[in-house]
């Protein structure tokens, strides 16, 4: 797990060209998270470790928009939101970067001790409001995939047949598969099923070479 979080490695191994944007972006949000905690404690090293983050999350983001655009594969499976959410990284690191007024420690101190006395350059002050934006809206997104993936690791990487002890996760599936497919997909058998339990238990490439 630890090997999958810090590193990637499922990428690394099966779409290497994808790693090579997704990683530093991974790793400059881990950077800033850091960034954060040492801030918090007052070390020295919060300053140029935030700006490391900020540069890697740019690199990261802006490699993965051009990625999504020129890859036509990747492209066909990527939603409108998957732009808007990359480039909504993309301008927050570029504003945290770029922000000038008092120090990243400074700030911390006085946003823990209530201190509104602190003048705050207004560009400093958009880049803090777009941060705090931004991780309220990552839990609502897909992108909160990196804090379920610790807590559900096992769960999603191995579960895929429901335990015998949890009676719930199998009487949920089996309620789930009566469900009619409401849209149209005909790489799968969708079209004219009736339930997603008839559509599981065809086998489309079997039924097209006949």
């Amino acid at each position: 797990m630890s090997a999958e979080i810090l590193f990637l490695h499922a990428m690394y191994r099966h779409n290497r060209r994808l790693w090579r944007w997704s990683y530093p972006f991974h790793l400059g949000l881990y950077v800033l998270i850091a960034t954060g905690a040492a801030a918090v404690a007052e070390l020295t090293i919060a300053p140029p470790a935030g700006l490391l983050g900020c540069v890697l999350v740019m690199a990261g983001t802006a490699g993965l928009l051009v990625h999504r655009i020129k890859d036509r594969e990747l492209r066909v499976y990527s939603a409108p939101m998957d732009y808007v959410n990359l480039c909504f990284f993309f301008v927050t690191a570029a504003c945290l970067a770029t922000a000038n007024g008092p120090g990243l420690i400074e700030v911390a101190r006085a946003l823990l001790t209530f201190n509104t006395s602190l003048a705050v350059p207004v560009h400093l002050a958009v880049a803090m409001a777009m941060t705090a934006l931004l991780i309220a809206y990552i839990p609502m997104t897909h992108m909160a995939h990196f804090i379920g993936k610790y807590f559900a690791w096992h769960a999603i990487r191995w579960g895929d047949q429901p335990s015998s002890r949890d009676r719930s996760a199998e009487a949920r599936l089996a309620a789930y598969l009566k469900y009619k497919p409401s849209w149209s997909a005909p790489h799968i058998g969708a079209d004219g099923a009736t339930s997603w339990g008839e559509i599981v238990s065809r086998n489309p490439a079997a039924e097209k070479s006949k």
